[in-house]
């Protein structure tokens, strides 16, 4: 497994991609533009952002990821699997959107992951082991992962009620501007009550992290799986900052 900076050099390598390119930014959408498609290279979505992965070296010939010694000697890349691995964390953020008030009022939560499991092995061609959709890796909607307003969430009803990870009423102090960034308090601070985008990305590189050390020491496979998954949930939510943007601007 790479070493503990890898997930940050990734998103770096991300964010540069996408913030430096010529060409702009014309979509952002779920899944990838085909290979043959006309829109390549000028559209991108979300799954093309794991695409980048196979340009890469995933560990060096003495262990160490990403380090110098890694570009300069042979070292092994992620393969086609790692990727779908990577990205399957991206995909289900998207699809935790389906777990909300509005559904919940309507279906129960089983039916809803049930459905869920179907289309990931439509997008990933796998539906068991690292790739199930279980309750907790999909979770639900919530605002922090999109950076959206919650301003009126839940139309004064308390979303909890409905599932316990849904979020609490919205604080007024949440909407405010924090004076030392421009930004709203629910996106970057972290000094209330509130959770933020920021610390909920902090949280899961962190995770990240740490379940890949856990890997690295103990060599479970399973470890390493739910560390790629991670750094595709994260990758996922790093990259909300620049998907309003057309093109992008940092």
């Amino acid at each position: 497994m790479a070493r503990s900076n890898t997930p940050y050099f990734l998103l770096l390598f991300v964010v540069l991609a996408f913030c430096l390119s010529t060409n702009g930014v014309y979509a952002f959408g779920a899944g990838n533009i085909p290979s043959f498609a006309y829109m390549e290279g000028r559209a991108f979505r979300h799954g093309d952002i794991e695409d980048v992965l196979a340009d890469l070296i995933k560990k060096g010939s003495g262990g160490g990821g990403f380090a110098l010694a890694s570009f300069l000697s042979k070292g092994s890349k992620f393969n086609g699997l790692d990727i779908k691995r990577v990205y399957f964390g991206n995909w289900l953020r998207d699809y935790s959107q389906a777990v909300d008030i509005s559904t919940l009022k309507k279906l129960q939560l089983q039916t809803i992951i049930n459905l869920c499991m179907v289309l990931g092995f439509m997008a990933h061609g796998y539906a068991t082991h690292e790739f199930e959709v279980t309750e907790e890796r999909l979770g639900v909607y919530l605002p922090t992962e999109h950076i959206d307003n919650p301003k009126g969430y839940g139309d004064g009803e308390d979303a909890r009620t409905y599932h316990p990870k849904l979020r609490a009423p919205v604080d007024p102090v949440e909407l405010e501007i924090d004076p030392r960034t421009g930004m709203k308090n629910y996106i970057a601070n972290e000094d209330g009550h509130w959770d933020t985008s920021r610390a909920l990305v902090r949280r899961t590189l962190e995770q990240c992290i740490h379940i890949g050390r856990q890997h690295r020491a103990g060599g479970q496979k399973q470890d390493e799986y739910e560390a790629y998954r991670l750094l595709g949930q994260a990758v996922r939510l790093f990259s909300n900052v620049v998907s309003p943007f057309s093109p992008p601007t940092c």
